[in-house]
């Protein structure tokens, strides 16, 4: 109902008979799933196939984001690849993930997010310390809190790193992306 109200131009909001300040939109979980729908809904239509078929291919990036994950993670064992695959078919072929995706439920899109974020961290702390990577996780971190707010419980130990290995400039670019993302919704 909220992404039917945004592509019609009516604003984040669930029931029109209502003001702003009474109106239960604002305490749903997240903006970024309803701005993801509207944005489906805008170029597509209102179809749910289309929403399924586009949170499928999420999932299944999710599972290659797990994979790519683990061949950092395990990258001086020499089965790296197998528990790679291991871990991206427990994630893409677990039932009650892959019945997720057929529902118009904020879940996939998180775990997208949050399987990109994983990713971005172990690359960033453990492979290459580049601005456009520390950049993208300041990005990749405010979408995904965007998406399910429990992700900040993540960002310490994001902080915390930055000041172990004495990242400063980087800890203060992730802030700053972090911020410009964080900006709209806490405006509005």
């Amino acid at each position: 109902k909220i992404a039917q109200n945004i592509v019609a131009g009516n604003g984040y909001k669930e029931d029109l008979n209502v003001d702003m300040e009474h109106d239960f939109a604002i305490a749903r979980v997240g903006p970024l799933y309803e701005y993801f729908l509207a944005g489906i809904y805008k170029i597509f239509g209102h179809h749910y196939e289309v929403v399924w078929l586009w949170q499928a291919l999420l999932h299944a990036l999710s599972a290659y984001f797990l994979y790519l994950t683990s061949l950092l993670i395990f990258s001086a064992n020499e089965k790296r690849k197998t528990a790679a695959l291991w871990a991206a078919g427990f994630f893409g072929f677990y039932p009650d993930l892959i019945e997720i995706s057929a529902m118009l439920m904020t879940e996939t899109l998180y775990l997208f997010f949050i399987c990109l974020f994983i990713y971005l961290f172990f690359r960033f702390f453990y492979r290459q310390k580049s601005w456009l990577l520390v950049s993208s996780l300041g990005l990749v971190s405010g979408l995904a809190v965007l998406a399910r707010p429990p992700v900040l419980f993540l960002l310490p130990v994001v902080y915390f790193l930055f000041f172990k290995k004495k990242l400063f400039w980087q800890a203060i670019v992730f802030s700053f992306v972090l911020f410009l993302v964080f900006t709209p919704w806490t405006a509005r």
